[in-house]
């Protein structure tokens, strides 16, 4: 204040880059708005009221930017009301939705019971897997032990086939021998059967008996016994 009932306010520039220095200057130029309609109503001086009514229509166009920001602020009420009644909405819905329904309470023991038939086919299938897996080893192990088997077999019969042609050999052999012996014995018999019978024949003649008859019998006999039985 400058003199006996006279008011005068001292503005400064605008501060505009940001929202809360507009809303600021915006409650200001209310205050001194609203501080000359108080001066008006309670009949100041002339000079007073002409004083607030050129710095009112100064600040016209603050009084312009106060009203947009009014809106401004309006309009953000009104879309942060509309978020609330959205968002309460929305906690409704998903209320409504982890409520308990009937239906609902069905299915889910039917997943339950669908998730459990899935985790014995699971568990069955692991378990199925695992016995072919071990009857496969089981297998490929009496495979080896039928190789082995037919291996030996093999070799046993090809040692009893060579021992039954070495054994045939030696009774060949045997045989063949004991018939040589037989021959030899045979012939040395007939030998000295020969030798005898004509030492025998050598003293008959001497003593004047007939040679041909009894020396020809046993000549025969002595032929027939050298011959090998057939």
């Amino acid at each position: 204040m400058h003199g006996p009932g006279v008011m005068r306010a001292s503005w400064a520039p605008a501060a505009a880059p940001t929202v809360d220095s507009r809303i600021v200057h915006a409650r200001s130029a209310k205050a001194t708005i609203g501080l000359a309609e108080r001066a008006e109503r309670a009949s100041l001086p002339a000079h007073a009221g002409q004083v607030f009514a050129a710095h009112a229509g100064a600040h016209t166009g603050q009084v312009a930017e106060v009203r947009a920001l009014q809106e401004e602020v309006t309009k953000l009420r009104a879309e942060a009301a509309h978020a609330r009644s959205a968002k309460a909405a929305m906690g409704q819905v998903e209320h409504a939705e982890r409520a308990p329904l009937p239906v609902h309470a069905g299915q889910a023991a039917e997943v339950r019971a669908l998730q459990e038939e899935i985790a014995k086919l699971k568990v069955e299938a692991q378990r199925d897997a695992s016995e072919r897996e071990e009857l496969t080893r089981s297998l490929e192990l009496l495979k080896a032990e039928l190789r082995r088997a037919l291996d030996e077999n093999r070799a046993l019969t090809d040692a009893l086939e060579e021992r039954k042609l070495l054994l045939a050999e030696a009774t060949a052999r045997e045989q063949a021998a004991a018939r040589e012996n037989a021959l030899d014995s045979a012939r040395a018999f007939f030998k000295s059967m020969l030798a005898s019978s004509e030492g025998d024949v050598g003293g008959k003649r001497q003593c004047g008996a007939p040679a041909g008859f009894p020396g020809r019998r046993r000549q025969n006999a002595l032929t027939a016994s050298a011959q090998p039985a057939r």
